[in-house]
């Protein structure tokens, strides 16, 4: 399993930008106008917006990732396999979306508890027949409120051989061995 490399980044979404925006506004006119409602507005909004900054960060951290990939990889072919996160055995995980090269759906996880594993099935498709590094897994944790997301990045290095497409073939058979009850399919 990769572990969690160092690196944070925190950064408002575009909900975010508008509360802060809007935040930031209130903010002139309650010191503009002395306006004392003002203030009791604007107070708890910085809290909020900074609760939204900071939030989620060991939790993040802690976590670890790795991909279960299919056995076989044909070029150009989308091959399913599934990502798997496992919660940090102290904290719960809100909503986790994770990414890698190749990957043609992002996995989203849903709320996970301490040391509970959530799988999210994913797509992988290469453009190219060979030996592809996959070598880290991007994860982005949308905090409370929606107004900021952290994102880490995993470690997580592998090699995937992606095999040539057969030529000929049924339209639509890209050369994947079918399972015939025990029996593994030809190649077409």
């Amino acid at each position: 399993m990769g572990r969690l490399t160092p690196e944070l980044l925190a950064r408002p979404t575009a909900e975010g930008w508008v509360a802060i925006s809007l935040t930031a506004c209130l903010s002139l006119a309650a010191f503009g106008s002395a306006n004392n409602l003002l203030y009791l507005l604007v107070g708890p909004l910085w809290v909020a917006v900074g609760v939204a900054l900071l939030h989620g960060r060991a939790a993040l951290y802690e976590a670890e990732v790795h991909r279960e990939l299919p056995d076989v990889v044909v070029a150009g072919v989308e091959a399913a396999g599934w990502l798997v996160l496992r919660a940090p055995p102290t904290r719960a995980l809100g909503v986790v979306h994770a990414r890698e090269p190749g990957v043609t759906d992002v996995g989203v996880f849903a709320k996970l508890r301490p040391s509970k594993e959530g799988r999210v099935s994913v797509g992988w498709r290469f453009a190219r027949r060979g030996v592809v590094d996959l070598d880290r897994i991007e994860l982005v944790a949308v905090g409370p409120f929606g107004w900021a997301a952290r994102t880490r990045w995993v470690a997580s290095p592998c090699a995937v051989i992606v095999l040539p497409r057969p030529l000929g073939g049924a339209d639509g058979d890209h050369g994947v061995p079918e399972l015939d009850g025990d029996v593994i399919g030809r190649w077409s």
